[in-house]
């Protein structure tokens, strides 16, 4: 029997799996994820100590994508991110991992998720949240029989504005991998905002003619007595 080679999955349910390209074994394991106390408090107190070596900005992952059948009469089969592996991988071009009753799983390799210090506030928000998560971005549109995957990104404002345009945005559990890097970096990098608090206005107090809105009969065009059309 030959080698095997087995890469860990992070399925849409949380399960770890074990892919080995002879089979497919599987093992209901949930890992834990939360956003540790020592690490808020870290967060809130300071930035890195000095010495600290700094954390990467980036990591190489691979997405697996799932190709089901369709119901619709209009496409033939409909994608899902299934997974995202951590790490660079020896696959360099989308590659076939299983098939079975018209569900197919393929590798996307060569990928990477870039970190920037700008962000920091919507990763912590992001770490803050009852289901961190890991988006990627798809375009379905390719005119072949398979997807492109464009981007994988930690940050939730990233993948709303991307959601305004043509792409398709997989929300994926945050993995382990990259929830323990996530949470390294904003420690190390954020610097939260203290948010003032705006002084109200008496407007009872304004000089008059300032702050008010213009009556109708001021609007040009306007007549006396006669609605506005």
């Amino acid at each position: 029997m030959g080698q095997l080679t087995k890469i860990k999955l992070i399925c849409t349910d949380n399960r770890v799996v074990f892919c080995i390209f002879s089979g497919m074994a599987f093992a209901g394991l949930k890992p834990a994820v939360c956003f540790s106390h020592h690490a808020k408090e870290s967060l809130l107190q300071s930035s890195s100590p000095a010495g600290t070596p700094a954390i990467p900005g980036f990591l190489p992952v691979s997405v697996i994508m799932e190709r089901r059948p369709s119901d619709s009469r209009w496409c033939r089969a409909s994608w899902v991110a299934a997974g995202v592996v951590v790490g660079a991988g020896e696959y360099r071009d989308i590659t076939l991992l299983h098939e079975q009753a018209g569900v197919a799983q393929y590798l996307y390799p060569g990928l990477g998720v870039q970190l920037h210090p700008d962000e920091c506030e919507s990763y912590y928000h992001n770490l803050c949240s009852p289901q961190p998560g890991c988006y990627v971005l798809a375009d379905l549109e390719t005119g072949t029989d398979l997807p492109s995957i464009l981007k994988v990104s930690l940050c939730f404002d990233e993948a709303n504005a991307y959601l305004q345009g043509t792409l398709t945005v997989y929300a994926l559990p945050l993995p382990p991998e990259l929830y323990r890097w996530l949470e390294a970096y904003v420690v190390a990098n954020h610097v939260p905002v203290q948010r003032a608090k705006r002084r109200r206005i008496d407007w009872r107090d304004a000089e008059p003619g300032k702050g008010q809105a213009p009556s109708a009969s001021a609007l040009p065009g306007s007549a006396p007595g006669r609605p506005h059309a």
